[in-house]
């Protein structure tokens, strides 16, 4: 992912500086193609103005806390942590008003994201709401050792968490950024997730999740499912319908978009795959406000409705409610394993 970041930040304007990697090796390679600076993880942010810290999970703390006290803006591989506790520690080293902490939602950025959503903001309330996401089992980096955090579900499918609260959104007419506010009792809370029902598996030999099935509900009677599976092939999609026709978007294995069965035109789909599936535009917008990164509140949110879902398959499926009842020192796999 630190490669395919350098690769985006230069389309995007952006100059590399400085690189640090748990090892160093992975570093100097990197810092050698980009004619940057190795340097330790200690020294980081080595003087930059942004630092992207995309390790494992169980380390974005400490990046993300060097890289605030040192003034950076800090834009973070999601989930932005491997626990809730870690997560509120980052949150309150921020501010929550600063915006200088943000988490990865590249998707969000992507074109033909963005064609999508203008069309499922004019299909009125959805009846249905639904994503999906089947890609092979990673198999570099941390993933060739036994994970802690997550599989399936927290590694890949939760990437696919913001597209569905913002198609809610803009089918209800909101602005299409994540609602973190109060939960408001008396309206639909498109945006915002208050229930998580989840079915998890596993054939691997950590335990971590391969297959997931989880249902959202928003407010009181809006829901939308989420598939995610390591396993043969590769398909990313999401499609929603409602009284004013169908929509669906696809990113894997190719990118396109439909509305009532009819391809849509997306500007951009010309461009290199960096910049179709949203990582240029990612990181360029981080000098503004109407970006597509997530903000500290809304990858929290996110957090906890993933963290949630583990909870649940720990239950057998039980519904579990957001905010989320439960230890915040705790992975996501940890949760599920003991609940």
């Amino acid at each position: 992912m630190a490669g395919v970041h350098a690769a985006a930040a230069g389309d995007a304007g952006l100059r590399i500086v400085a690189v640090a990697s748990a090892t160093g090796g992975s570093a100097r390679h990197l810092a050698g193609e980009l004619d940057a600076r190795r340097v330790s993880a200690a020294d980081l942010p080595a003087g930059a103005e942004v630092l992207v810290v995309a390790t494992p999970p169980t380390a974005h703390v400490d990046a993300t806390l060097a890289g605030l006290a040192a003034g950076a803006t800090v834009l973070v591989e999601s989930p932005i942590a491997a626990t809730l506790s870690d997560a509120d520690r980052m949150v309150t080293a921020a501010g929550r008003s600063t915006g200088r902490l943000r988490a990865t939602a590249n998707l969000r950025c992507a074109p033909a994201w963005r064609a999508a959503l203008e069309r499922i903001a004019q299909l009125g309330p959805l009846g249905h709401l639904s994503a999906s996401l089947t890609q092979p089992t990673p198999d570099w980096g941390h993933f060739r050792h036994p994970l802690q955090a997550g599989g399936v579900l927290f590694a890949s499918g939760a990437q696919l968490l913001p597209l569905l609260l913002d198609a809610a959104g803009a089918a209800s007419g909101d602005t299409g950024r994540i609602d973190t506010g109060p939960i408001d009792t008396g309206r639909i809370n498109t945006g915002r997730i208050t229930t998580v029902a989840a079915e998890l598996s596993t054939t691997r030999d950590d335990g971590a999740d391969d297959r997931a099935d989880v249902t959202f509900q928003f407010g009181a009677d809006h829901t939308a499912t989420l598939h995610a599976e390591w396993g043969p092939g590769a398909s990313t999609w999401l499609q929603a319908a409602g009284a004013g026709g169908a929509v669906r978007v696809e990113f894997a294995p190719s990118i396109s978009v439909e509305h009532n069965g009819e391809p849509v035109v997306v500007d951009g789909a010309s461009t290199s795959p960096l910049h179709q599936l949203g990582y240029v535009d990612q990181l360029a917008g981080l000098s503004t406000t109407n970006d597509g990164t997530l903000d500290a509140d809304e990858a929290t949110h996110l957090l906890e409705v993933v963290t949630a879902a583990y909870v649940s398959a720990g239950r057998g499926g039980e519904p579990v409610t957001v905010p989320l009842e439960t230890a915040r020192d705790r992975t996501p796999l940890e949760l599920w394993r003991s609940s």
